[in-house]
């Protein structure tokens, strides 16, 4: 088990119904985790880090009326002495589609 020096989340609003949650662990590969969700209901969750920069959600997935569409990216960008969580994609909320390109989703100094 390895014990993380500090743990940081960022929650961010999408939509009227959805969110996301960046986890970073203060690790030094940048590891953080990220979840979509509407009403704690898991969307999406998925793992990046400085050497699995980008992951890609293979299928759609909705819960209540949110649909997070198939081919949506969460990268990790790093900038300095910080990285940032951005995300691309389209999410449906209520028949209503909302694109996302390049959207910070979370920024963290590394630690």
């Amino acid at each position: 088990m390895t014990a993380f020096t500090s743990v940081n989340t960022v929650t961010t609003p999408l939509t009227i119904n959805s969110q996301s949650t960046s986890t970073y662990n203060g690790d030094p590969n940048q590891t953080t985790k990220v979840t979509f969700s509407y009403q704690n209901n898991l969307l999406w969750a998925t793992q990046v880090n400085n050497t699995a920069s980008t992951q890609t959600l293979s299928a759609d997935s909705s819960a209540g009326p949110v649909i997070l569409r198939a081919g949506s990216k969460v990268t990790l960008q790093n900038v300095g002495s910080s990285f940032n969580i951005l995300f691309t994609g389209v999410i449906v909320d209520s028949g209503s589609e909302t694109p996302f390109n390049g959207t910070n989703i979370g920024t963290f100094s590394l630690s």
